[in-house]
């Protein structure tokens, strides 16, 4: 087996995610406000996402088009789940909410730019998606040198890590899709593997495990 095959294959996705699943339901259980929540709502919809946009995916015929619109709306999911987490501010919860929003459209409307602008990019899925990595770890370092590092105490501390564990997430991906469009190596899906899991198992239960207690925002 090839690990072009084997990362294709739905017992990567969604059957890693939806062994997840349960555990990472547990944990959002524990948890207590704010963080149960977020834990029970992103903790379904990384499932639903590994579903609807997975080998097994009953939408997967891009000509009805909702291929597409899935693969577009659980991307922004993705990435708000990160800026929802390390953003939210209980004593400015409205606020903190509308950042995160604002926040998640970054990436994917340049990314759209790009598309449009050079034409090259979007005749390339595999292009399409390092361009989009390479510009959500701009948005995500310009986020933490202007803004989260700024911070103090336990809420620093949180978004450190979970700026840490999308960095390296994003990089993966990155690398990855060089060395696919470089070499077509079937190594790069190997190396893709990685990010993926971390994107679709690890992220929400990381979170929750270390996401500060109420009284310590």
């Amino acid at each position: 087996m090839t690990f072009q095959s084997l990362s294709e294959s739905p017992f990567v996705l969604p059957g890693l995610a939806w062994l997840a699943l349960p555990i990472v339901l547990a944990f959002a259980l524990r948890r207590r406000g704010f963080f149960r929540v977020w834990g029970l709502v992103f903790g379904a919809l990384i499932a639903l996402d590994a579903w609807l946009t997975g080998p097994l995916s009953p939408v997967s015929d891009e000509r009805s088009g909702w291929a597409t619109f899935f693969g577009v709306a659980f991307v922004l999911v993705g990435d708000l789940r990160f800026f929802v987490a390390a953003e939210w501010d209980a004593g400015r919860a409205r606020a903190s909410l509308a950042r995160a929003f604002g926040l998640a459209w970054i990436a994917p409307l340049a990314s759209q730019l790009a598309r449009a602008l050079v034409p090259s990019i979007a005749a390339t899925p595999r292009l399409t998606y390092l361009v989009y990595e390479l510009i959500f770890l701009v948005v995500l370092a310009g986020w933490y040198l202007g803004r989260a590092r700024r911070w103090s105490g336990a809420r620093r501390v949180f978004a450190s890590r979970l700026a840490a564990f999308f960095a390296l997430q994003y990089a993966l991906w990155a690398g990855a899709d060089v060395l696919l469009l470089a070499t077509s190596a079937d190594l790069g899906y190997g190396l893709r593997m990685a990010p993926n899991v971390l994107y679709y198992v690890l992220f929400v239960p990381y979170v929750l495990m270390v996401a500060p207690e109420p009284e310590a925002r």
